[in-house]
């Protein structure tokens, strides 16, 4: 039942003024996320910028953190999804079907992530299972490089929760050190559907 959702609050305190904490969801009446440049592991964690940064600034020529990375997104979406229909469709077998179609759920949303301005630190995190579970029927020997690559995100979220809790390795509480590992495993994750783009000879 929709009720469900106003269950929680029954146990937060909302301002004043505020009769659901849906406001702040439905009206964005909380912080800006989608304007920030966030702390995800993205090419814009290299800028340096603090995360609350408004993605709407320029960082060269002109271009926007914003609109770049949407330009980004946009293009590997669609290159993705022509891979992804070619792939698919040159495939017999039901199971390569349906892990091609779990892989590429993975590897866009890794994509999303990693390219838009304005994501944080936990959004890649949902991508790897679907990655590893595609992966081990079209391309098993990317599964140990998905499992570090997961693994080093899963440690950079713990960093930015407890923070003292890597006081001895620094670099693992900056977003551009997962991002140094996220980055080159999204051009190596286009390589299984890629070799099935190519037209048999």
């Amino acid at each position: 039942s929709p009720l469900l959702l106003l269950v929680p609050d029954v146990f937060l305190q909302l301002p004043r003024g505020h009769l659901s904490h849906l406001v702040h969801v439905l009206t964005d009446a909380g912080p800006p996320h989608a304007r920030m440049i966030g702390n995800g592991p993205s090419p814009w964690s290299f800028l340096d910028w603090p995360a609350d940064t408004p993605s709407t600034d320029i960082f060269a020529l002109g271009l926007t953190p914003q609109l770049t990375g949407a330009v980004l997104a946009i293009v590997f979406a669609l290159a993705l999804a022509a891979a992804t229909s070619r792939a698919v469709w040159r495939s017999t077998d039901a199971l390569d079907r349906a892990a091609l179609l779990v892989f590429a759920g993975g590897y866009l949303h890794l994509g999303f992530v990693a390219l838009l301005a304005g994501s944080h630190e936990r959004y890649c995190l949902p991508a790897f299972p679907l990655l590893v579970l595609g992966a081990s029927r079209v391309a098993p020997r990317l599964v140990p490089w998905i499992l570090a690559c997961a693994s080093i995100c899963g440690l950079y979220v713990l960093a930015t929760i407890e923070f003292d809790a890597f006081g001895f390795f620094p670099p693992l509480r900056h977003p551009a050190f997962a991002a140094f590992f996220v980055l080159p495993l999204l051009v190596v994750l286009a390589r299984p559907l890629v070799a099935r783009y190519r037209p048999t000879r």
